[in-house]
């Protein structure tokens, strides 16, 4: 996709992703599939079936989105706000305009894409030498949460004075609010499809996104069943309350304190949900490993 177009389309987004935040909505699944084109051209976003109103300055643990473009901290559990729309953003764009992701292939395993995002360094191909969109690109798809472009206290209006989209002497979002553009694409006409073909054809939450589906969905059940009070950490006492229900005969005062101290990896007493994941894998977890599947009660 050339330059033209990319500013056409992620000019368009930029300015959905604004209308939503100032909203205090979190969109939480932005990727291409998500983007439909009206009868003019222009972009049109749909399926919020994972779109959560934020509260101010709140935070939330699940585990939702579609892996090619979940933040990391998304992936590490450690609780996010509206900063995660920024980070697809900045994964989309560079789907489009580099010709693929820009962590992890479509068909490695999801483990390997979800690490590799969290874990390495953002590459751009040879290929793709607009400065401006680079500079775009590695400002939206920062790891860490509190330094990415558009997280801030300027928010989307940091994203809008890119060089990339013109700067502010650029009227690009005006034009685009104003239908002024002449779109790269205009679809011949609307077609519509009856019930049937879109049940065979079309999915829009779809199976690769990680919500209360799959392993993934139930080993973020079970965390959330241990953290009591929701804060994205399991402490001394909440893991005793749970497992002493479970088995009070076997998870004595000693036996947790032993389970914890093989849990916590960095030592800091209690239990993050990265720390969780990573012992629930291991031989040490076999006895609670079926916890995942209980229904427990407190």
């Amino acid at each position: 996709m050339g330059r033209r177009q990319a500013q056409f389309y992620m000019g368009s987004v930029v300015l959905m992703l604004e209308a939503l935040h100032e909203r205090s909505i979190c969109y939480r699944d932005l990727k291409p599939e998500n983007l439909m084109l009206d009868g003019q051209g222009y972009v049109k976003l749909v399926d919020f079936g994972l779109a959560k109103k934020m509260a101010r300055s709140s935070r939330t643990f699940t585990i939702a989105g579609t892996v090619y473009y979940m933040a990391p901290e998304i992936i590490k559990g450690r609780g996010y706000g509206l900063e995660v729309d920024v980070w697809s953003l900045g994964a989309m764009m560079f789907e489009f305009v580099c010709g693929r992701l820009p962590f992890g292939r479509e068909e490695d395993p999801q483990e390997d894409i979800l690490d590799a995002a969290v874990n390495d360094e953002l590459r751009f191909p040879s290929h793709y030498r607009d400065s401006d969109g680079r500079e775009l690109m590695a400002g939206l798809l920062t790891k860490e949460p509190h330094c990415r472009l558009g997280a801030g206290l300027g928010g989307i209006s940091l994203i809008k004075e890119s060089p990339f989209f013109g700067g502010r002497s650029e009227c690009l979002f005006d034009r685009i609010t104003g239908r002024e553009m002449q779109p790269p694409v205009v679809p011949r006409c609307e077609q519509y499809s009856n019930e049937h073909q879109l049940l065979d054809t079309v999915t829009l939450s779809d199976s690769e996104e990680l919500g209360s589906e799959g392993k993934q969905g139930k080993i973020a059940a079970a965390f959330r069943r241990f953290d009591l009070n929701g804060d994205g950490k399991i402490t001394p006492r909440e893991l005793g309350r749970v497992l002493q229900r479970l088995n009070g005969e076997y998870y004595t005062d000693i036996v947790v304190s032993q389970l914890l101290k093989t849990m916590d990896e960095n030592q800091d007493g209690s239990i993050n949900y990265e720390e969780f994941l990573s012992w629930i894998f291991t031989n040490d977890a076999r006895p609670l490993r079926n916890a995942v599947d209980l229904d427990i009660h407190y």
